[in-house]
């Protein structure tokens, strides 16, 4: 058994998974270009689940008020369940309507980290949906659980070996802060968006609305931006500000929170293998100034902002204060008059990039359980061999 203190941010995200009835909880659902019977899923599953350590993770709570990671859960606790397609073909899957239950069943992380569902026809393996703790995988540590899976299932040659419980990702990177820092960065008062009705978050509703960008578009968008030094995150980042504007609450300003990948900022660097909870949180702004300038513009003034916020995202410190963690998390899960965090943007990464090869997913879709005040909406992006899912 393997076992260790959270780190700062694993701590908050737990305070606010039990405050908010599951906001820290990711489920991710993709649909496999070969299906397989349901047998050689859970074997599969069982595989990866012995090699990560945090797969068999349960948080428990120890007489000094911290949280502790516990690696002792075994496969056969995790649930696992298989439902039956309706209709007679997959593109007739309501993604929509899947998301909103899957957000309404919320975890008891206390006792595991994870759950799957293996959506089927005839016995065959079509979907797979998995939904995990935030606190202990992250979205592109999901995206590796999948393709770990695939691989398993394609007969690619993977490691068996079990691997060591990860360091919290405070511990590990090159830049810390002496001093810490928020975690989630605050945002000035006239930057904040009112919200329409304050309720606390196990009162809201988590709605998701899925789009797929082909994969033409995709190159045709990456070949305007590639000259202007603008990553495909800061391009879908651009294209939500007008669409911000619909929004009740909206004001002059549009504050922004993006997720980065921290791996590489680490001494040593993460394996970009490893299992858990390695994302820093950027805050970038538009102005009143700048609402309407073109869309490219847009862009590229985000770009900038997200070059130059990158090292803000590593000034975390290892020791944080429990009264602190448990504020930042009230302040988020309970009915409050503002949205403490803006617009949320992440692109998660590409499926086959991360895997090494071509993976065997033609459509991934990653949707948080949002129930808490801090963002009125997410942009969520994964690519895949047929375009960007968002």
């Amino acid at each position: 058994m393997q076992q260790r203190p959270l780190g700062p941010q694993e701590a908050l995200f737990t305070a606010l998974y039990l405050r908010a009835a599951g906001a820290a909880q990711l489920t991710v659902l993709a649909r496999l270009l070969r299906p397989v019977p349901a047998s050689e899923l859970t074997s599969a599953l069982a595989q990866v689940h012995e090699r990560h350590p945090l797969l068999g993770a349960r948080v428990e709570q120890r007489t000094d008020d911290r949280w502790w990671w516990v690696c002792d859960v075994p496969f056969s606790a995790v649930q696992t369940r298989t439902q039956e397609l309706d209709g007679a073909v997959d593109s007739e899957l309501n993604i929509d309507a899947v998301y909103a239950t899957e957000a309404e069943q919320t975890m008891d992380i206390r006792s595991v980290c994870y759950r799957i569902t293996a959506l089927t026809r005839s016995g065959q393996v079509h979907w797979i949906l998995l939904t995990v703790n935030h606190a202990a995988v992250d979205g592109r540590a999901a995206l590796t659980v999948l393709n770990e899976v695939e691989a398993v299932l394609s007969g690619q040659p993977t490691s068996a070996a079990p691997l060591p419980l990860p360091p919290a990702v405070e511990d590990c990177l090159t830049h810390a802060a002496a001093g810490g820092r928020n975690l989630l960065p605050p945002i000035p008062d006239e930057a904040l968006w009112p919200v329409a009705v304050p309720v606390p978050a196990a009162e809201r509703l988590p709605r998701a609305t899925y789009r797929h960008f082909p994969k033409a578009d995709l190159q045709r968008l990456h070949e305007r931006m590639r000259g202007r030094g603008v990553r495909l995150g800061a391009a879908f980042a651009a294209a939500i500000v007008p669409a911000a504007r619909e929004f009740p609450g909206w004001t002059e300003w549009t504050p922004m929170l993006v997720t980065a990948d921290l791996r590489k900022d680490c001494e040593p660097v993460v394996a970009p293998d490893s299992v858990g909870c390695f994302v820093g949180s950027l805050m970038l702004y538009l102005r009143p100034n700048q609402q309407h300038d073109s869309l490219s513009t847009t862009a590229r003034v985000l770009a900038e902002q997200l070059t130059h916020e990158r090292d803000a995202a590593q000034q975390l410190d290892a020791t944080y204060d429990d009264a602190v963690i448990a504020a930042q998390a009230d302040a988020i899960a309970l009915a409050a008059d503002r949205f403490s965090n803006g617009v949320c943007v992440s692109d998660v990464g590409d499926m086959s990039r991360l895997a090494g090869r071509t993976a065997g997913f033609d459509e991934v879709v990653l949707m948080p359980a949002q129930r808490h005040c801090a963002h009125p909406v997410m942009l969520v992006a994964i690519t895949t061999t047929s375009g960007v899912h968002l």
